[in-house]
């Protein structure tokens, strides 16, 4: 039996230890240098209060102080960081909570005064002493599983910069070389910025001959001839009018920018790789890679959610409200309105979002739902919210029972077609 094991048995009452189970509750306010630790017990009675160094020396320290002790609950502002890599890995029982909610908590124990990190973990232990048995703790998955949550998490972080680099790149272009702007349906293109990075001045791209031009985009896979004559039609009927100065300035930022979209598409390559070969490894891949639209990227971001510990969501609507895409019901005296769950797991509701989107191509019940929603007046998201709730349902389902997308099953079916009946 683990540590965690014996943690969680014994806060459910399950058996005791030595005769008598000890609980204590542990506050850690983190910050860059160090950590300050407040340990209380069951009646809120302080035990120890110290600070640690965010290296192993501390965290040993920590452990020392610790490991004496049956049931330890100890709660962080984050579910991620240094100290929580070495506490996962001795299996302590953790959850993270909310600053906001530990800020408000504050307010309501102590009066107004300067920042004290040792009141911020004092707090921090505080709500959890009150509150351990309505927390969700941090579930700890297989490596593969851990190693998916963390390609998720970096694939995420790099596809805000690469938003953000496209948004510079378009004022960029607007600012000195609009032709670039309309050569392609979007910026996010491959050929466009190969383009820029051999022609990033008008006196570049005019002397260029219609064949270098079509050899550049054949070898990135631009075939279509009739869009090929398209954009050199553009080309040939440019006028430029942008003053020398500004476009000598400007290119030279544009080719840095597409330098940069270059290095994060090879970055993207090497993790998508990295997801194959999870999901090519792990039993539920081809499961969830079997859901229409579904592709590699999602699919392993359903598996980071899902995970293999079966104890995570108990129902569908549980896993529903997490992820976010349950609404919920604000009432207030005769004003009731229903509205979108903010409090919830982001990555998830993102994922099953992007999902309801990218299955109305190849899903005809969810494309006939999605339509529905949009013939009862709802706005394009609110449809797509809608329909990811059902897909968290049908995914629940799928990862209970360890088998993949059946469009015939009547589990996933039968509801859905008397849901877009109805």
């Amino acid at each position: 039996m683990g540590y965690r094991e014996i943690h969680i048995r014994a806060a459910a009452g399950e058996f005791l230890l030595g005769g008598k189970t000890m609980k204590v509750f542990v506050g850690i306010d983190m910050s860059s240098e160090s950590h300050c630790i407040h340990i209380m017990d069951e009646n809120e009675k302080k035990i120890k209060s110290f600070e640690i160094s965010n290296d192993w020396d501390g965290f040993e320290e920590l452990n020392n102080n610790l490991k004496q002790y049956d049931v330890v609950y100890i709660g962080l502002e984050k579910g991620h960081g240094l100290i929580v890599e070495y506490l996962q890995g001795k299996n302590y029982l953790l959850y993270s909570i909310n600053p906001k909610i530990i800020k408000r908590f504050k307010e309501t124990r102590w009066v107004s005064g300067p920042k004290d990190d040792s009141k911020d973990s004092e707090s921090i232990a505080s709500f959890l002493r009150l509150n351990y048995e309505r927390l969700r703790p941090l579930y700890f998955d297989s490596p593969e599983v851990e190693l998916a949550i963390d390609l998720c998490e970096v694939y995420n972080r790099l596809t805000e910069n690469k938003v953000e680099l496209i948004n510079r790149l378009r004022y960029v272009l607007e600012s000195y070389f609009p032709l670039y702007l309309i050569l392609f349906s979007s910026l996010d293109s491959l050929n466009l910025w190969k383009m820029i990075q051999k022609y990033p001045r008008w006196g570049i791209l005019k002397q260029a001959s219609q064949e270098e031009i079509v050899t550049l985009l054949n070898q990135n896979n631009y075939t279509n001839r009739k869009n090929i004559q398209k954009l050199l039609d553009k080309v040939n009927n440019y006028k430029h009018c942008v003053q020398p100065e500004t476009e000598r300035a400007l290119s030279i930022e544009a080719r840095l920018i597409v330098e940069e979209l270059l290095i994060l598409h090879n970055s993207f390559n090497e993790i998508e790789k990295e997801m194959a070969q999870i999901l090519d490894n792990h039993k539920l891949g081809k499961v969830f890679l079997s859901i229409p639209g579904c592709g590699i990227t999602t699919a392993t971001h359903i598996l980071a959610l899902f995970g293999n510990n079966p104890g995570k969501f108990k129902t569908a609507s549980e896993a529903q409200s997490y992820f976010g895409t349950a609404p919920y019901l604000f009432q207030s005296g005769k004003y009731s309105k229903v509205m979108m769950r903010r409090a919830c797991n982001k990555m998830g509701r993102r994922t099953f979002y992007n999902l309801a989107f990218s299955c109305l191509r190849f899903c005809n019940w969810a494309r006939a739902y999605y339509d529905l929603q949009r013939s009862r007046g709802k706005k394009h998201s609110v449809a797509l919210r809608a329909l990811s709730n059902k897909w968290v349902k049908i995914v629940f389902a799928m990862w209970k029972s360890g088998k993949a997308y059946d469009p015939h099953e009547i589990k996933f079916e039968q509801e859905l077609v008397q849901t877009k009946i109805a």
